[in-house]
């Protein structure tokens, strides 16, 4: 199993925004601070000073039996994990303004579904958290909330005055022997100190079962982006604020009067190179039933599209194809199977990666030329494009990727595909309906242009748990409009539910249509996906 390796982690147990970013204090062979003699977790406070995790408040003073804010424990645990902060472009929060610390911690925890708000929309940042919040949290961030305990039976004198949403929370972090209780009972409703949060934090890093989780190193999932209209330059500039280890332009295509279009791009081509980004060319049929039937059904052109494909791989020293066949008619299925079959072989013998992008099974025509158990067996990867669940000109209002619909869709793949191989395709873009009397059209919409219209109508977007993403409408005259919302949230939630699966990794239609805020999501996901506590 794969597991994170926590980078420098730097959490700060303090009340004020200067105390949280301190440099990391170097071990002294004298206790750290002054006024931590008489504290039950001084060796505890000591531990973590040395590793590098906390600091004082100045003065040579740590404040143990100081409060802690939800703010500050949540950065303690977001930098615990080695998640970076979130500057979520859509809000969920009222009271978490965008220039406040904590804002990127609050949403890096947001997106990962390990805090949620105390309110509607409201997350109380400055407010003390209490002993039962913190236990809470805790048993969340180690991936225990909707696990049973093997003992649920709180030996607590209060224990009735546990909240009844946090016991079974409380009586998972009891297994672990992170939180206990003393004389007077658990306490569930006094605030945690920074004494008690040291005392915790130093526990679940030297817990065996969890110290191994993060000991390892982690491993890493394919992180590939796609290149649509967009120039090499401004490509360029977004790969490089990217998560991105494959890049996948759009340099080869069928085409009516050449047979076969190269134009590759020696700008994108040199940086890629000098970067030691890899290359899998996309090799597309620009959606041309006719001219791509043309080639599958003749055994001559067919071969010669797989040489001539070869040739290019070869003489430009790529490392893959991504091949971007749409719109291929039922008949071709036996012809697409065989091309897929024939050009594997020959970029195997170039040690070249071959990837092939299909939509979801819905049992339709559009679907029906893919022999998805064939293509995985000779594919290195099977790209599922999770997006146009509702498409421009369907016949009703929707999202471009629901997390129901998205796990059918993986689920249905999976049936004929090794989770290895499978590669799942996340969308930079979304759609504006207007919901006109004779029927929804739509608008596409990148995501910061989606982001650019939120600012303008100052729509309040709704978080539906069961679709994963932000629902907002505005109105022009009288015609409602309405869009599901992809951000970091949503992504983060297709990300982790597909984590589960174990897939090989995610690509992303299309670089320039993100907003700049979802890579450190995606990462914070990426990275939490590799944590397993239970097993």
């Amino acid at each position: 199993m794969k597991v994170l390796h926590i980078f420098a982690m730097l959490f700060v147990i303090c009340s004020g925004t200067a105390g949280l970013f301190p440099g990391l204090a170097a071990a002294q062979p004298d206790p750290p601070f002054g006024d931590i003699s008489n504290s039950f977790a001084k060796d505890e406070i000591i531990d973590l000073y040395e590793r590098g995790i906390v600091t004082g408040t100045g003065n040579h003073t740590f404040d143990p039996k100081k409060p802690i804010a939800r703010a500050e424990f949540i950065a303690l645990l977001m930098r615990m994990f080695g998640m970076q902060p979130v500057n979520a472009a859509v809000p969920a929060f009222s009271d978490v303004p965008a220039n406040a610390w904590y804002y990127g911690w609050v949403y890096a925890a947001l997106h990962l579904n390990i805090a949620n708000g105390t309110g509607e929309d409201t997350a109380s940042p400055l407010n003390p958290i209490t002993r039962q919040e913190a236990a809470a949290l805790i048993a969340r961030a180690l991936k225990q909330e909707g696990a049973q305990p093997a003992n649920d039976n709180l030996p607590f004198a209060d224990a009735d005055d546990i909240s009844g949403w946090a016991k079974p929370l409380v009586a998972s972090i009891r297994q672990f022997d992170l939180m206990s209780g003393d004389e007077s009972g658990f306490r569930p409703h006094d605030p945690i100190t920074r004494e008690e949060t040291a005392a915790v934090l130093s526990r679940i890093l030297r817990y065996p079962r969890l110290k191994t989780q993060f000991d390892r190193e982690s491993g890493s999932m394919l992180q590939i982006g796609w290149q649509y209209n967009e120039p090499a330059e401004q490509f360029i500039r977004r790969a490089e604020q990217s998560n991105l280890d494959v890049i996948s332009p759009r340099w080869f295509f069928l085409d009516r009067n050449e047979w076969f279009r190269d134009e590759t791009d020696q700008t994108l081509y040199a940086w890629a190179k000098q970067s030691g980004m890899e290359i899998w060319a996309m090799l597309g049929n620009r959606s041309d039933a006719e001219l791509t039937h043309d080639m599958l059904s003749d055994d001559e052109r067919r071969a010669a599209l797989v040489r001539t494909v070869a040739d290019r791989v070869q003489s430009y020293g790529l490392d893959g194809i991504n091949v971007d066949f749409e719109n291929v008619a039922p008949a071709d299925r036996t012809g697409m199977t065989a091309f897929i079959r024939e050009l594997a072989d020959a970029l195997h013998a170039l040690q070249a990666t071959l990837s092939v992008n299909v939509s979801p099974d819905l049992g339709s025509d559009w679907t029906a030329a893919f022999d998805y158990q064939a293509l995985g067996e000779a594919a290195d990867y099977i790209v599922l494009m999770g997006y146009d669940e509702h498409w421009n000109g369907a016949p009703s209002a929707g999202s471009v990727s629901s997390l129901p619909w998205l796990r059918q869709g993986i689920e249905t793949l999976l049936g004929n595909v090794p989770a290895g191989k499978t590669i799942l395709a996340l969308p930079f873009y979304t759609r504006d309906w207007a919901l006109q009397p004779e029927g929804a059209k739509a608008t596409d919409m990148t995501l910061e242009g989606q982001n650019e219209w939120m600012q303008a109508t100052r729509a309040k977007p709704v978080w539906n748990s069961t679709l994963g993403q932000y629902v907002a409408g505005y109105k022009v005259g009288s015609v409602e409009h309405r869009l599901w919302l992809e951000d970091g949230r949503s992504l983060s939630a297709k990300s982790a539910m597909a984590s589960e699966y174990g897939i090989a990794g995610f690509a992303y239609w299309h670089v320039g249509g993100e907003s700049p805020d979802i890579w450190a999501s995606l990462k914070n996901a990426e990275r939490y996906a590799l944590f397993g506590f239970g097993e």
